[in-house]
């Protein structure tokens, strides 16, 4: 039986209570949370495998709808507006906080490493599918390339027509929830990424020579060694706690996506287009009314053929017997349709469910639509300011997970081939999603520069959008020496031949 020392603090391998109270927080490798995400639910829902369920509402729901929603191009437009406009910025890698000439070597080393990459402008435009599913994956095809000279393993094409990498469904991925006691599977531990695999693999089959299929919630999965998960980029969007008594959705905290957010208003607009093209089938063509005597068989036979005969479909028959007391026994009366109805059912669609769907997805309407703001009332300023927001923070969260899954992989994949040592730090994927302004910062510049203060010549290069010129490169010299620009202009400053570079511009030939 385990005893339990009070002075210890439980699931931290070297933490101790002091005397005077404090707390020496040194831990282990393996520590665990407090309490498992697991255990926090009133009810644990698992499979055979233990792992987390589906928590998207659309799945919840209905699968077919979940593939349906995507289809509806008023979703579609918003969704590839926010992946274009992340993936479509500039980007560089940058060092933790040295600027020394190492790091800043190495940044570039990787910074080429990831230009190589084929179409990695796709290969980030695809990592921002995760806005909708929540979770979305790239698995990659490691190889060793050439860059700059030097042997580099990275993702590396098979063939013309293959990438170096692939995506992978958002749908596909799921997460092991943690089983103690004999039944764990060997290896498995919280939070194990697996992949769904098809239904020719039963459990128990090997994939790749490397590691055993599992049942999951829904089908069978193939699960990650920690090594193997380096080779996957896993990008999420939002991450949330389910509630205590809804332990279905725990899975919700690998990632929410905005399908999950607005499947209920999606299922409700749905719900009333289908009911405005009832109403539209049943009286664009008005109503016919057929009148015939009332008793008469034969009557009315004859008048519904000649009803159906004459009706090109648009309109809707309404078969009406006489009695024989009432005069005009046979004849046939148009009633025409009424489109109010039609006109609130209209606005409903668009102005209501449309505007919200799209509110939540870009957070304004205005870039997609074109609508009265009032003149001076800075309401576009302001929906435009809403996107930009949103953007950024796409591109934020992008870089976190180019930083974690896609630089560290290749760091370590390439300290462990022995194709070079550790850093000692930490490049950073850095999206540019503020624009300088070159005007404002060229002003500041010249007056440092007056006061003798040093600047990388690169950093005005970059700030300018030039390249740094390279030994055997035309230049234009905007800087003489000191003493020719003294013979020329006795009593010019530096500042004065930065702000009037024409006075003093030398074109070498």
């Amino acid at each position: 039986m385990e005893t339990r020392q009070p002075n210890l603090i439980p699931g931290v391998t070297l933490g101790r209570r002091m005397a005077d109270g404090r707390v020496d927080w040194k831990t282990g490798a393996d520590v665990p949370y407090p309490v498992r995400h697991a255990d926090t639910f009133l009810n644990r829902f698992t499979s055979l495998a233990s792992v987390y369920r589906d928590s998207d509402e659309a799945l919840i729901n209905s699968r077919d709808n979940s593939r349906f929603m995507r289809s509806d191009i008023g979703i579609r437009e918003c969704l590839d507006t926010r992946q274009r406009s992340v993936a479509m910025l500039n980007w560089h890698i940058e060092p933790e906080a040295d600027s020394s000439a190492s790091q800043r070597d190495f940044c570039d080393l990787l910074e080429q490493i990831c230009r190589r990459i084929s179409h990695f402008t796709e290969y980030r435009r695809n990592c921002q599918h995760a806005i909708w599913y929540g979770k979305y994956g790239i698995q990659h095809r490691w190889g060793t390339q050439i860059v700059a000279g030097r042997s580099v393993c990275m993702p590396t094409p098979r063939h013309q027509d293959d990438w170096g990498w692939q995506p992978l469904n958002g749908d596909k991925l799921v997460f092991r929830q943690h089983r103690p006691g004999p039944s764990a599977v060997p290896g498995a531990y919280e939070g194990q990424l697996g992949i769904r695999v098809g239904s020719l693999y039963k459990s128990g089959d090997v994939v790749g020579g490397r590691w055993r299929v599992e049942p999951t919630d829904f089908g069978m999965g193939y699960f990650l060694s920690p090594a193997e998960r380096r080779l996957l980029l896993v990008h999420k969007h939002q991450i949330e706690d389910a509630a205590y008594e809804d332990g279905a959705r725990a899975g919700s905290i690998y990632g929410v996506g905005i399908r999950s957010v607005i499947y209920w208003e999606w299922v409700q607009k749905q719900e009333t287009l289908s009911f405005l093209m009832e109403y539209m089938e049943r009286m664009a063509g008005g109503i016919q009314v057929w009148k015939y005597p009332q008793g008469n068989t034969q009557a009315h036979d004859e008048t519904r053929a000649a009803a159906e005969s004459y009706n090109s479909g648009q309109e809707h028959i309404l078969l009406v017997p006489v009695p024989p007391a009432d005069g005009g026994q046979y004849g046939v009366e148009v009633i025409a349709p009424g489109f109010q109805g039609v006109e609130t059912l209209h606005a409903l669609l668009t102005e209501f469910f449309g505007h919200r769907i799209k509110r939540y997805i870009l957070g304004q309407i205005l870039s997609s639509e074109s609508e009265a703001t009032g003149l001076g009332s800075g309401v576009a300023s302001l929906h435009s300011q809403t996107l930009l927001q949103i953007l950024k923070s796409d591109a934020t969260a992008l870089e976190e997970t180019m930083t974690s899954d896609l630089l560290d992989s290749i760091i370590q994949i390439n300290i462990q081939k022995g194709n070079w040592a550790a850093p000692g730090f930490r490049p950073r994927f850095v999206i540019e999603t503020d624009e300088p302004d070159a005007a404002q910062k060229l002003e500041a510049w010249t007056k440092l520069i007056d006061r003798g203060v040093k600047f990388r010549l690169s950093d005005l290069y970059g700030l300018v959008g030039a390249a740094v010129p390279g030994h055997d490169d035309a230049v234009l010299d905007t800087f003489p020496s000191r003493s020719q620009d003294a013979a020329v202009h006795p009593t010019a400053s530096r500042a004065d031949v930065v702000q009037n570079p024409q006075r003093s511009a030398v074109v070498p030939m």
